[in-house]
């Protein structure tokens, strides 16, 4: 707007102290003008309008009262819009169409893409799961990094009968000559080395033994969570004491005391089966700068006269 252009007629004003504010208006002053007396009856206003390059025009009250031009008032209606309602979706106009009924032939291809997508349980690893009384339910078995088996079923001992049923417990006293011991030591340093602990699960405390062997309200629970989950913990542990060039390290012996081993009654530690227990055995290898060093076996148990891992690393 420019400044001569700006007789402004205003109508309804709003004051504050001596501040006038209408629309663009940012500031109005009443004051008699420059040279004039003010006469008591009458009122001028000084109008600062914004974007006007702080141009002032000086209207008296009768002129302020008159009522606004009609362009003014159209430009005052154009700056609130009004809102348009939002718009109904349509619906479509033809009539739906009904869907053929499966055919005997559709309904046998549907199970046959169901049952490729299940899978089998003919592979030899998902087979030795399921035998396995060593792994509880959401375990694999321990393999090696290719996938292949780290045991087979000749060095694994059996622990179920034909029923299903757990074999009773002997008072053998397990050796150091078995092939399923001489596994444990190169199987538990691997596990070590890779961060594994699935890997030593064949020669962890089984499960099925542990529901038997323990006087808990829940075994599974915490053979998972207080036994197994301690394992797994030690195990990174001593994967993280061997450095960052812990390939080049080797296992050198488990070394094991047998005639050190107690036999336990049942009731003894919460128990109520009998076995023996051997604490203080200890895993040794060498590390990558040649070092002789060991890792403790903080306690082994027996089971039908085979030694099974309890704890590594102390005694919880």
């Amino acid at each position: 707007m420019r400044p001569n252009q700006l007789k402004t007629r205003l109508s309804k004003l709003a004051v504050s102290g001596s501040i006038l504010t209408l629309g663009g208006l940012t500031g109005c002053r009443g004051e008699a003008p420059p040279g004039a007396k003010a006469e008591p009856a009458a009122v001028h206003l000084e109008v600062r309008v914004e974007n006007s390059q702080a141009a002032i025009e000086r209207l008296s009250a009768a002129e302020a009262a008159k009522p606004l031009p009609r362009k003014l008032q159209k430009a005052e209606a154009a700056k609130s819009p009004e809102k348009k309602p939002p718009k109904l979706a349509q619906r479509d106009p033809s009539p739906p169409t009904e869907k053929a009924a499966p055919t005997d032939g559709d309904e046998k291809q549907a199970v046959a893409a169901l049952e490729a997508s299940r899978g089998t349980d003919d592979s030899p690893a998902a087979e030795h799961t399921q035998k396995s009384p060593l792994v509880p339910v959401g375990f694999s078995l321990g393999q090696d990094s290719d996938g292949s088996n780290a045991q087979t079923d000749s060095v694994i001992p059996q622990l179920l009968d034909a029923q299903g049923e757990l074999l009773p417990q002997t008072k053998d006293l397990p050796g150091t000559d078995s092939a399923f011991f001489k596994r444990l030591g190169p199987t538990l340093f691997k596990a070590i080395v890779d961060n594994n602990p699935e890997l030593v699960l064949p020669y962890f405390m089984p499960l099925a033994v542990y529901e038997k062997l323990k006087e808990s309200k829940n075994p599974p629970r915490d053979w998972k969570f207080r036994l197994f989950g301690q394992l797994k913990r030690d195990i990174e542990k001593y994967h993280r004491a061997l450095g960052r060039n812990r390939e080049r390290a080797h296992f050198v012996a488990l070394d094991v005391v047998p005639e050190d081993a107690l036999w336990m009654k049942a009731g003894r530690e919460y128990n109520k089966l009998e076995y023996y227990r051997l604490f203080g055995s200890s895993l040794r290898y060498v590390d990558q700068r040649g070092r002789e060093r060991r890792f403790d076996v903080s306690a082994l148990f027996s089971w039908r006269g085979e030694w099974y891992i309890v704890h590594l690393h102390g005694l919880k």
